[in-house]
């Protein structure tokens, strides 16, 4: 494993209202809402309060931070921003993590990813017909416990892979 350091701040978010989530979310790229239903991503300029509504958890991210709400409980939230390059001294390891779904179709900047066996995954990003889907983790070590205690999306990206296997042969 490829440790970095990096600065880095956690502070806690204190969930308002949907309006006011939608306001601090803006200078994010990603926004993925898991709701009771469904899992949802999309570019921040298409979120809106309709597709906030009853979210279980929402996580806006890019390359510099993250935003996360989680629901516990009917009418109490938890919020935490995760921002880089400010903060103090953390060590890092990037990862990136396929995507499933194999069969493309695109639409305004967004791809749908499907499996014969019914899974769905929209994509806020162009994905070619050549090309695997991913998207980019950030964890952030605790030296202290040697322990993971912070994660965090970075972004999607596509690209074209030779070989894969899900199963080692």
């Amino acid at each position: 494993m490829n440790f970095t350091k990096i600065q880095s701040k956690r502070e806690a978010y204190k969930f308002v209202n949907i309006e006011k989530l939608l306001d601090d979310v803006k200078d994010y790229k990603y926004a993925i809402i898991y709701k009771l239903n469904c899992v949802e991503t999309l570019h921040i300029s298409d979120a809106n309060s309709k597709k906030i509504t009853d979210f279980l958890e929402v996580r806006a991210f890019n390359e510099k931070g993250e935003l996360r709400v989680i629901r516990v409980g009917d009418n109490d939230y938890r919020g935490r921003i995760r921002t880089d390059e400010i903060g103090d001294c953390i060590e890092i390891i990037d990862e990136s993590h396929l995507l499933w779904g194999n069969k493309i179709e695109n639409e305004d900047n967004y791809t749908l990813l499907s499996e014969d066996r019914g899974t769905r995954l929209k994509l806020p990003l162009d994905v070619e017909k050549k090309q695997r889907a991913f998207v980019k983790v950030r964890n952030y070590l605790d030296k202290e416990i040697f322990e993971f205690n912070d994660w965090r999306m970075i972004d999607f990206f596509a690209m074209e892979v030779k070989e894969y296997a899900i199963y080692p042969k």
